[in-house]
């Protein structure tokens, strides 16, 4: 069914489109959650001036600034998976042309 080099190439598609997939939601929801955060500060701004406590805007802060560090561990982690899907694509390349016979 399958030959001896069909592994890597199938390891290949399946890297390439858990690539594809992470950079796209990446770009899909960076702006959503920027926005979000927009939004978040918007109603915190609101809430000061009904008269929201300090602390409960601390509290508001704190989360908002929780969802900038998440997004940017988000963005860390797609940069090392791009990394990787970089040097697996080196690397089948190499093992490919190595088992290439010489022409000539």
């Amino acid at each position: 069914m399958f030959g001896p080099g069909d592994g890597i190439a199938i390891l290949g598609m399946v890297l390439s489109l858990l690539l594809v997939l992470s950079i796209g939601s990446f770009v899909l929801l960076f702006p959503v959650t920027k926005r979000l955060g927009s939004a978040l500060d918007q109603w915190i701004q609101i809430k000061r001036s009904e008269g929201m406590s300090e602390d409960e805007v601390a509290r508001f802060r704190a989360d908002i600034e929780g969802f900038r560090h998440v997004l940017q561990s988000v963005g860390d982690r797609l940069e090392r998976v791009e990394e990787q899907q970089q040097f697996v694509e080196r690397l089948i390349e190499h093992k490919e042309s190595a088992m290439l016979p010489p022409s000539g």
